[in-house]
């Protein structure tokens, strides 16, 4: 995450929301963990996370972390091919850049950054995830999307659930770094007409995608 814990908890205090619980979509290795239980005063039984690979899901699970969930989300239920990743410099697990979109501008700006295999998936809208799992996705209101491109085509298939969000961090893009990726423009279209606005913003003007953070706006 871009934003700092400071400035995450000046925007929530200085609009009043009150965090129930989290929806990560995009989870990795759950990084945020400890920003999330120790500076937002969340547990873990009131996190949800959701990651498109069963290998990090089970990872996640391995070290004791509840509610992680493999699925992977998209506008529409489809038959899709998945692209996942490694950075060739990092001898770490990494898979971050992992995505259902091909490489745009990535594969120029990261060249480190390399498919390594594609599997066939298919994928789940978040509305037919959450009724599949018999989730209450009312006692979530802070959402984190980070699925590398696809965060406009997962919030489309979310129109009904968006309303129990008051605050959404989510990756945003200023170029083509997938192919066909959210804009955001449109991001600001799509939950603006869903009565948030953008009140934070950090873009790494060279690689065209950065960060942003809405607010339901009262």
């Amino acid at each position: 995450m871009l934003i700092s814990d400071n400035e995450l908890i000046e925007l929530l205090n200085n609009h009043k929301i009150n965090i129930k619980g989290i929806l990560h979509i995009g989870a990795h290795l759950c990084e945020e963990k400890n920003l999330y239980n120790n500076t937002l005063n969340v547990n873990d039984s009131n996190i949800l996370w959701i990651d498109a690979l069963e290998e990090v899901t089970n990872i996640n699970k391995s070290r004791g972390i509840p509610n992680c969930y493999t699925a992977v989300l998209d506008e529409n239920e489809r038959e899709a091919t998945f692209k996942i990743t490694k950075n060739v410099d990092d001898r770490n697990f990494n898979v971050m850049s992992s995505s259902l979109l091909d490489f745009g501008s990535h594969k120029t700006d990261h060249p480190y950054v390399i498919v390594t295999k594609e599997i066939v998936v298919k994928t789940q809208t978040l509305e037919n995830f959450i009724d599949i799992n018999s989730i209450d996705i009312s006692k979530f209101n802070f959402w984190n999307l980070d699925i590398q491109g696809s965060e406009l085509h997962v919030l489309r298939g979310s129109r009904n659930l968006i309303k129990y969000a008051d605050c959404i961090y989510i990756e945003v893009n200023t170029k083509e770094v997938y192919k066909g990726c959210g804009q955001l423009n449109d991001l600001d279209s799509l939950l603006q007409e869903e009565g948030f606005i953008r009140v934070y913003t950090n873009i790494y003007k060279e690689y065209g995608w950065g960060d942003a953070v809405y607010i339901r706006n009262n």
